[in-house]
Order: structure tokens, then C-alpha cells, then sequence
């Protein structure tokens, strides 16, 4: 089945007319390529987990807030600052686009490293955005991504005691490979 401007047309989430360069916290969501597991291959988590953490290196104006690793997808918070004077304020979908590139070409090499299949791609086309308008905003979207982690293992009916929890937070949060499947 070929385009269909009538069924399929895509409208945009984003703010219309919105700045999307101007100083303030942003929440987004990344997804896979077909929602496919590919972070719980412990290298592919690791290197998104360090080229989320390099951002700042290649966007000086960029702070890293939270920041969740998913088997199927990653969510977090960054900030943007005011550029200085000699520099150009870097637009959200510029920043996530640049961290989509950097890890697809870093998932590629690994692939052939481990020369195993790299069929499609690492990340879907596009990604959720939320401008975060206050603390209160931000707080509720901090806890929303803490706790992103325990879904899965409520769904599943596991109790979540304080070891289980330390183990997601060591997975998801901070990058440790601790197994978190007990």
C-alpha cells in the first residue's frame, strides 16, 4: 500500500510557533525502530547511556538533567542556556537529532565489530518533546521518569523491595549492567 494523503498524514505535537532554542527544560521520549529490545544489549546500552552523557561536550549550552534507559526506548530532561555571545542556540530536535546520529553510527560500528546483522535502523523517526513550564511541572515529570523503570516489573506482579528497586535505578538511571531481572 502506497502514500495516502488522505489516510496518512502526520500532524505535529510541537508548539506551534514556539522557540524551540530558547533557554528552558525539555521532556522528550525516544523510541526504538519498531519498538524492538535493543537496550538490553548491555553494549548498546552503554553506549547510549555515554553519548547521552557526552551531549554537553558538543552543546555547551546544554545541562543533562534525568535521564532513563528503557529496553524499547529512553526518556529524559535536559536544559537549554542562553548561548553567549559568539555562540547559536542549539534547537531541541538539533540536539536529540545530533544524539540519534552519534548512537546510530556508534550502533552500526558495533554491530560490525560483533558482525552480526544490522537490520533497519536504531531509533524511530521522530520523538515526543514537552516544554516544562515550572518546578512543579518538572518535579512531576522527574518522578514520572524515576519510576518508568518499576512498570514493567508491576505488570509483571513483581514485589518491588528495596533491592529490586536499587537494581532498576543502578540499570535504568545510572548505567550499571546490574541484573535486574530477580
Amino acid at each position: 500500500m502506497g502514500y495516502d494523503p488522505e489516510k496518512h498524514h502526520r500532524r505535529s505535537l510541537r508548539l506551534k510557533d514556539y522557540d524551540y532554542s530558547q533557554p528552558g527544560l525539555y521532556f522528550f521520549t525516544i523510541c526504538t525502530w519498531q519498538r524492538q529490545p535493543f537496550f538490553d544489549i548491555p553494549e548498546v546500552h552503554q553506549l547510549v547511556m555515554e553519548a547521552w552523557q557526552r551531549l554537553p561536550n558538543r552543546f555547551p549550552t546544554v545541562t543533562l538533567d534525568i535521564f532513563v534507559i528503557m529496553p524499547d526506548h529512553v526518556r529524559g530532561i535536559l536544559q537549554l542556556h542562553a548561548p553567549t555571545r559568539h555562540m547559536k542556540a542549539p534547537r531541541l530536535d538539533e540536539v536529540l537529532r545530533v544524539y540519534k546520529s552519534i548512537t546510530s553510527v556508534q550502533w552500526i560500528q558495533l554491530n560490525k565489530r560483533r558482525d552480526t546483522i544490522c537490520e533497519g535502523h536504531l531509533w524511530q523517526e521522530r520523538f515526543y518533546d514537552h516544554v516544562i513550564r515550572n518546578e512543579m511541572d518538572a518535579q512531576r515529570i522527574r518522578e514520572y521518569i524515576l519510576n518508568n523503570p518499576l512498570v514493567p516489573k508491576l505488570l509483571q506482579g513483581k514485589d518491588i523491595d528495596e533491592q529490586v528497586w536499587e537494581e532498576i535505578i543502578n540499570h535504568a538511571l545510572l548505567g550499571s549492567l546490574v541484573d535486574s531481572s530477580t
